[in-house]
């Protein structure tokens, strides 16, 4: 294991999370406890680590306390060694947990209804003028084919920013039903990790108008929301 190289990681990792990532020296064992819901993942530091080997999953459970040990074992296999993956694996395990929670909530609402008589929820399609503005961290976006889908979105009024790389980033304005369409429809592809970081409902401005276009830099995304929105957009990428 290269300790320098594990130690940059870790640093990294707490100040991406500083109240929920601790380090146990002494058993080799990294723990992310989610502020809020509790989810909690339990991984161990192998002596291989990154070149040989990834991390050992100890325990994963979700906000209803669900084991998700296996579901963090297949994210791992999607994982390259040689690289850093903690950050994946704790972004991958903050969707997973996010999206079993939400199943399981979907379950109980589906109960009510049948208990309630079969009364339908009011529907969740959104009003034709709620806006919306979500930022997305994916741990790379390097492919040509999901670059294109990036910038292509099915329904009309979205518009955006997208940072190929290490990291990826994503930003989409503009109508709400039209970005969740557009955000829904990436995630569906094959990621490492891919995490919803911030949505407002708001429709941001960006510097060169509308559609969805590509840039090299975080510079430059920062140019595209304007220097009003930097400070904010730096403290959701958790980079402040």
């Amino acid at each position: 294991m290269d300790s320098s190289a594990l130690e940059d990681e870790l640093a990294l990792l707490e100040a991406m999370y500083p109240e929920e990532v601790t380090y146990n020296t002494k058993s080799s064992e990294v723990t992310y406890v989610q502020a809020n819901t509790y989810a909690n993942l339990r991984l161990r530091i192998p002596p291989g680590y990154p070149s040989t080997a990834l991390p050992d999953v100890i325990s994963a459970s979700g906000v209803q306390k669900q084991d998700l040990r296996e579901q963090i074992r297949r994210i791992e296999k999607e994982l390259l060694l040689g690289e850093p993956a903690l950050d994946a694996i704790i972004a991958g395990f903050q969707e997973l947990a996010a999206s079993v929670g939400e199943n399981d909530q979907r379950r109980i609402d589906s109960n009510a209804d049948h208990a309630n008589g079969g009364r339908m929820r009011p529907s969740s399609e959104e009003p034709a003028d709620k806006k919306l503005t979500t930022i997305i961290w994916l741990h790379h976006l390097l492919a040509t084919s999901k670059r294109k889908q990036v910038l292509a979105p099915t329904l009309p009024g979205v518009s955006g920013v997208s940072k190929p790389g290490y990291p990826g980033i994503l930003i989409f304005s503009g109508p709400a039903g039209s970005v969740r369409q557009h955000v829904q429809e990436l995630k569906q592809l094959k990621w490492q990790a891919f995490q919803v970081r911030y949505e407002e409902e708001e429709e941001w401005k960006l510097n060169h108008g509308t559609g969805v276009i590509e840039v090299e830099t975080m510079g430059e995304v920062v140019k595209e929301i304007g220097q009003e929105r930097k400070e904010e957009f730096m403290s959701v990428m958790r980079m402040k």
